[in-house]
């Protein structure tokens, strides 16, 4: 019987840091850094997806000193949120930074006092006024609108199209920048969206479909080698699937042991399985493929390649739950999942 070799990741010491900037000027920090007990419990659940302009996450803290509880309490404090492991390639990162939309206080088992803070990254309620000359393209009235907006943005991936041809006449941009940037994308058959991570994008979705053999820009993900086990451990191959893959209309869904390295952007990120080693939960054969006549649920790609196009980070500094929910689609499923005809 052999002893599998010790992973990067030995014995997946937690890390994290949560900052909480107060109207104040002050800055809360809960830390990984600090000795157990003393350091405080919190929970978080943090959820990005491609194509929504809003990151969410809701973090819960625990017993904390009612005085600086009373400070929190105010809508608009700054939240970076860190999480990870203290070494590896899941070594601790940046999965949220946002700002507090609604805290509230309640209470748990008679003793415990919850603070939990709802919070948001990006732009929850934006708006721009200003007006451009003639001869302008529409690239260059996102980047107007990028720079002009009551909530400035940035701007990530503009399809050349909105370069090519430059308008004749003058005009106003006036409302919510998220309603404009989508009458320009639909006008070309182009999609946007506008996420905290790559800012302002408007891509053809389609040329992604069928651009080619998607290329992994993570290590391929295994379930654990079980002990005892004769199976050799990979160099380069990340073990740490939790639980089964589940098969989706567009894709897979699977949890992995948190990996704050994945982010939703564009070009989006790519990962992996290792099929010679993963098994997927298969839908039933006889389920149609959404609302597609010509066919059923696709079989899992052999390649095992997948486009991140949803995460959810969750965790308890002081329970089990540390993971990644990953959302996977196939190029054609990332059509789907944007809502976009094949």
């Amino acid at each position: 019987m052999s002893t599998p070799a010790f992973t990067p990741h030995d014995f997946w010491l937690r890390s994290y840091e949560l900052a909480i900037a107060l109207n104040t000027g002050k800055t809360i920090l809960i830390s990984s850094d600090d000795q157990e007990p003393n350091a405080l419990r919190f929970t978080f659940d943090v959820k990005m997806q491609v194509g929504l302009p809003l990151g969410w996450a809701e973090i819960s803290i625990y017993n904390l000193d009612p005085n600086i509880m009373n400070e929190v309490i105010h809508p608009g404090s700054g939240i970076v949120l860190q999480a990870g492991y203290a070494t590896g390639s899941h070594k601790m990162a940046t999965i949220f930074q946002g700002k507090v939309f609604q805290p509230m206080w309640t209470r748990e088992n008679v003793v415990d006092y919850k603070l939990t803070l709802r919070c948001f990254a990006g732009n929850a309620k934006n708006f721009v006024d200003t007006n451009f000359p003639r001869l302008q393209t529409e690239a260059d009235l996102v980047n107007l609108m990028a720079r002009t907006a009551q909530n400035q943005m940035h701007v990530g991936h503009l399809d050349p199209i909105l370069s090519q041809t430059k308008l004749s006449r003058g005009g106003v941009l006036l409302g919510d920048p998220n309603q404009i940037l989508g009458d320009i994308a639909s006008g070309h058959g182009l999609v946007a969206w506008v996420d905290p991570t790559s800012g302002i994008n408007i891509v053809d979705l389609g040329n992604l479909a069928s651009g080619g053999a998607l290329t992994p820009t993570h290590d391929p993900y295994a379930p654990p080698i079980p002990p005892g086990s004769d199976q050799k451990a990979k160099t380069g191959t990340d073990y740490c699937i939790i639980g089964t893959p589940q098969q989706t209309w567009e894709g897979v869904n699977f949890d992995v042991l948190l990996d704050p390295s994945l982010t939703i952007k564009y070009p989006p990120d790519v990962v992996k399985l290792d099929m010679s080693s993963t098994t997927i939960d298969l839908l039933p054969l006889s389920q149609p493929f959404g609302n597609d006549s010509q066919g059923f649920i696709p079989p899992p790609t052999v390649s095992g390649n997948y486009i991140v196009a949803g995460i959810r980070h969750y965790g308890d500094t002081r329970g089990n739950p540390w993971y990644s929910e990953i959302t996977g689609v196939t190029q054609n499923g990332l059509l789907l999942a944007m809502g976009k005809p094949q």
